[in-house]
């Protein structure tokens, strides 16, 4: 029987610079990797369609750590937060994790994300929204963004977060974002296992897909389970029919866990399932948030 990593991260807040503390028994810590690591770098995807998808997906940042460069027109990723102490054997610890929360471009200027990311004026007033935000290579240090992909959250449009239901935000961009293509939504009827797929920034790093998620139960009328590989950055990710690269909802909560050893934070196993003691990835229903979408 295959295994599965579990890490607990805060999918409340999506902040990914918390201190160990933090994640003692807290009912919010969520995220998790069922059977094999499926993340996968953007540069390491060679199929050009998803490519295409990921320029329309978005991180979260805070601007507390973009700053202006006005000369180069470039925005320098600057002041971090002291980080999560994870275990060197954990994927991807070496690379930046600058973004809070994860989203995509459902029109020209209206982007799509968890409720919890983007809840209120002060969230709008004070994070940015980035487009790629991505590492082209494997050895590359991601230090700052060109100025175009920056954008303001300039309104909350739409908004809903519930504990146990719908948990979902639409924003409107300060200005439409012209050099890409917003994302369709699925007119397919789930069904009971289908195959599916993220794009985001797990643990806020540069952009990672992970494919061959499952839908794992239907049974809840405002969202629907599954076995996604997601952490705490990745809240806020559409989630898409792989088949059909349509997006099928919004991943907003997830399983929580995680072991501690040595002073930092390494893998819990459970199995592939998530049978036994995984509960599953929430993603809220695309009906919950189309029914304010003209």
């Amino acid at each position: 029987m295959k295994k599965i990593i579990l890490i607990s991260l805060l999918i409340t807040s999506c902040s990914v610079q918390k201190n160990l503390n933090d994640y003692k028994h807290d009912p919010k810590v969520a995220k998790v990797v069922y059977g094999n690591d499926d993340r996968t770098d953007l540069f390491d995807v060679t199929d050009v369609e998803l490519k295409i998808l990921a320029k329309s997906t978005v991180a979260f940042i805070d601007q507390r750590h973009l700053i202006y460069d006005s000369i180069f027109d470039i925005y320098n990723l600057e002041n971090a937060e002291p980080t999560l102490p994870f275990c060197k054997t954990e994927k991807f610890v070496n690379q930046p994790r600058w973004a809070d929360c994860s989203g995509s471009l459902i029109a020209e200027d209206i982007v799509l994300t968890a409720g919890h990311c983007v809840s209120k004026s002060e969230d709008c007033k004070n994070m940015k929204i980035v487009f790629d935000y991505a590492l082209d290579e494997k050895n590359k240090h991601l230090n700052s963004i060109t100025g175009k992909n920056v954008y303001s959250c300039q309104k909350i449009l739409a908004f809903k977060n519930e504990k146990n239901g719908s948990d979902f935000s639409v924003i409107q961009l300060d200005r439409p974002a012209t050099d890409r293509t917003p994302l369709k939504f699925s007119d397919k009827p789930l069904d009971y296992k289908d195959a599916l797929m993220i794009i985001g920034h797990p643990e806020g790093f540069p952009t990672k897909f992970t494919m061959n998620g499952k839908v794992r139960s239907l049974i809840p009328e405002t969202y629907f389970t599954a076995t996604l590989d997601a952490f705490s950055g990745n809240s806020g990710s559409a989630v898409f029919d792989q088949t059909s690269k349509k997006i099928v909802g919004v991943l907003v909560r997830g399983e929580r866990d995680y072991d501690k050893k040595n002073g930092c934070l390494t893998a819990k196993l459970c199995d592939e399932t998530g049978i036994n003691n995984c509960r599953g990835e929430d993603v809220t229903r695309i009906s919950e948030f189309l029914k304010y979408l003209k």
